[in-house]
């Protein structure tokens, strides 16, 4: 049922935005993978979130973004949104 989609817990998600109109308006999520020992950090572009409030990931519309919490929160909002487009853009190919 969810081929090439993963499911991140809503207790995971760090925060969530819109990338600016520069970028297409692109929805985006910032949660904390336990999986990905390289990067904890990480954006998906393409989600919906089910019943549960759990949001079902395409796994072709993400990245890894930085290794720890504290990375991220040293990032400014336009690095959150390139990478978030980034992401976008690693799917659209």
């Amino acid at each position: 049922m969810y081929r090439n989609y993963i499911i991140v817990k809503k207790e995971d998600i760090i925060t969530s935005g819109v990338t600016g109109e520069s970028l297409g308006k692109h929805r985006y999520i910032v949660y904390v993978s336990s999986k990905d020992m390289n990067w904890k950090v990480r954006i998906n572009a393409e989600f919906y979130e089910d019943d549960d409030g759990n949001y079902i990931c395409c796994s072709s519309y993400e990245r890894g973004i930085c290794r720890t919490i504290e990375e991220f929160r040293n990032m400014t909002a336009e690095e959150i949104e390139n990478e978030a487009y980034g992401a976008y853009m690693d799917g659209a190919r």
